[in-house]
């Protein structure tokens, strides 16, 4: 099992109020001679884990056992008419516990939710966090897990 865990620095007027793990479930790596990508596009919101078409029969893709999904950290904002900025890392280096393998998670700033838009006081929101796991042929079986920074700023800085 895959997990980020996401942390919050964030400034006032906004006010964290609860944090999911960003989770890719268990994955069955594909026995073939390629490399997958596992991509979790939580853009518009909530998102599951999918492995990217690269051109086989489906029987040579990862398997995923349905248990993953998006991170979510929900916000609520104290002051009316706040604009939400966000800064995701570029990627991050998963390790896995008691081994030397690593696998990567990047894209997440293109595949996790934005916000150009003023946010009402009392309002409650959900950022939505995804991005690209990048699985080697031969990838140890192991659980692999990581830390990100997520940096949520507003217009009161």
């Amino acid at each position: 099992m895959i997990i980020i865990l996401c942390f919050v620095n964030s400034a006032l007027p906004a006010s964290v109020l609860f944090q999911q793990p960003l989770n890719f479930g268990g994955i069955i790596v594909s026995p073939s001679s390629h490399n997958d990508v596992i991509e979790i596009d939580a853009t518009n919101g909530a998102a599951k884990p999918v492995v990217l078409p690269n051109g086989f029969p489906m029987n040579f893709y990862s398997i995923l056992d349905g248990n993953g999904s998006s991170g979510v950290i929900r916000l609520r904002i104290d002051l009316p008419g706040q604009t939400i900025s966000i800064v995701y890392p570029e990627s991050v280096t998963l390790q896995a516990s008691g081994y030397p393998d690593t696998v990567l998670l990047d894209n997440i700033n293109t595949f996790s939710k934005t916000f150009d838009t003023n946010i009402n006081a009392g309002e409650e929101i959900d950022i939505d966090i995804g991005g690209q796991l990048h699985l080697i042929r031969g990838q140890a079986a192991l659980s692999y897990s990581g830390t990100m920074l997520v940096t949520i700023y507003t217009n009161n800085q």
